[in-house]
């Protein structure tokens, strides 16, 4: 009988995670904001609360959390009143928290991976791990997120954790892997409509592991999701619609089943993922309730379509990559992002960007990986985002980079351990 796999992760790893979690909870919670805070605070408060919409696009997996972090810190008071916002603040910090601990995993698995076997290995590991996730949870932007009430640290909580599967899927790929990198990205798409981003990278990482199942779940995600909407932009109504809907889904179970063995692999990835989007059924269900706070009116077809595409927002103007204008908003990001971290220690980063050829196997395919989904929250992002660069628009716009900025807290925390183990080898050399 073949032994089970190695597991992805050992106790340093979740030795590292776990301290990175408390040192940015405990920042957190000791820098917490007491009560409803600027912005849209007081909406998504009241929105947790009463169960309702407290903005677009929805954010369902947000409102049913805070619901439940409400009803566990009902207790909460201020000056004697009830205080449902320090119970949603807090919600903030536990994932921002959590996020900043799996970067600090992130950054021990892989810095113990890709640096030459030796005794204070593990020690190295810790080290850069906590380091990397300490800074980016004392980053100006990931801090302001963390102790008000917003819906970007689960976002962000997400991202990350379908990097983590990524990670586990690529070194042991089985269906259970598999699922569970769906159902890390299909949790996201349940929180926010920017998780599309990551659609890119979860290909990429399918075509690097197993090129029939990505080809599967390719033709499966087509039959289900873009034929139908195309139809239905054509105008095919009625019967024929119905017909064209049960023909898509009959093809979208056959094709992959007929062309290779992967095929029950990605039609089980297609049903997780289709389990977070039915979390959007919340927005109708929630507007029956005819709570204080419901954006777009969604009992109603009209309503809940102008809520998902963010109808009452102004349409999206991509940014001219071929103009000038464009090098200035890279040049604000890159600022950007060098502030959170300054830019001494943010230049770290660029260790294991240049020596890439320490990556090997699974470790290079997720790196690979990795680095895709950086260029998508970053580069992608800002062409969508097409910021103006000035104070007030920089402040609006720098809270869409945060993914970005987590995933360069990786590779400040890889290259930190790279340094580390440099270091330790001129020494012993």
């Amino acid at each position: 009988m073949s032994s089970s796999p190695e597991k992805t992760f050992c106790r340093t790893d979740w030795a590292a995670a776990g301290l990175a979690t408390l040192v940015a909870l405990t920042i957190y919670f000791v820098t917490l904001a007491p009560t409803v805070t600027l912005e849209q605070s007081g909406a998504l408060v009241v929105a947790g609360q009463y169960l309702g919409i407290g903005r677009s696009p929805g954010y369902p997996l947000w409102h049913l959390l805070a619901k439940l972090f409400i009803s566990v810190f009902g207790f909460a008071r201020y000056h004697g009143h009830p205080n449902p916002a320090w119970a949603t603040n807090l919600m903030s910090a536990v994932f921002g928290a959590l996020s900043c601990g799996v970067v600090a995993l992130l950054v021990s698995r892989v810095g113990r991976a890709i640096t030459s076997p030796r005794a204070p290995a593990a020690v190295m590991s810790l080290v850069a791990a906590l380091a990397a996730g300490v800074l980016f949870a004392v980053s100006r932007t990931m801090w302001s997120q963390s102790v008000v009430t917003e819906t970007h640290t689960l976002t962000l909580f997400c991202i990350l954790l379908f990097l983590a599967s990524a990670l586990t899927w690529l070194r042991h790929p089985s269906r259970r892997s598999a699922c569970g990198l769906a159902a890390a990205f299909g949790l996201g798409l349940a929180q926010s409509q920017i998780v599309v981003l990551l659609v890119p990278p979860l290909l990429l990482a399918m075509l690097l592991a197993e090129p029939p199942l990505c080809r599967g779940f390719c033709i499966a995600n087509v039959l289900v999701w873009i034929v139908p909407c195309v139809l239905l932009r054509l105008g095919l109504a009625g019967p024929w619609f119905v017909v064209a809907l049960a023909s898509c889904g009959i093809l979208a179970v056959a094709v992959p089943l007929r062309m290779s063995a992967s095929g029950i692999t990605a039609l089980c990835m297609l049903m997780v993922i289709a389990l977070g989007v039915a979390f959007y059924a919340y927005l109708p269900l929630a507007s029956e309730g005819n709570p204080p706070i419901q954006f777009g009116y969604a009992r109603t077809w009209v309503g809940f379509k102008h809520i998902v595409t963010r109808g009452q927002y102004e349409r999206i103007r991509p940014a001219n990559v071929l103009s000038l204008r464009f090098l200035e908003q890279l040049r604000w990001y890159a600022g950007l992002l060098c502030r959170q971290y300054t830019l001494p220690i943010a230049l770290a980063a660029f260790f294991p960007l240049i020596r890439v050829s320490r990556f090997r196997g699974p470790w290079l395919k997720w790196w690979s990986t990795c680095l895709l989904a950086f260029l998508m929250f970053s580069a992608v992002l800002l062409v969508g985002a097409n910021p103006t660069c000035d104070v007030q628009d920089s402040l609006i716009q720098r809270v869409k980079f945060i993914p970005s900025f987590a995933i360069w807290g990786i590779f400040l925390g890889v290259g930190l351990m790279m340094a580390l183990d440099g270091f330790s080898s001129w020494r012993e050399g």
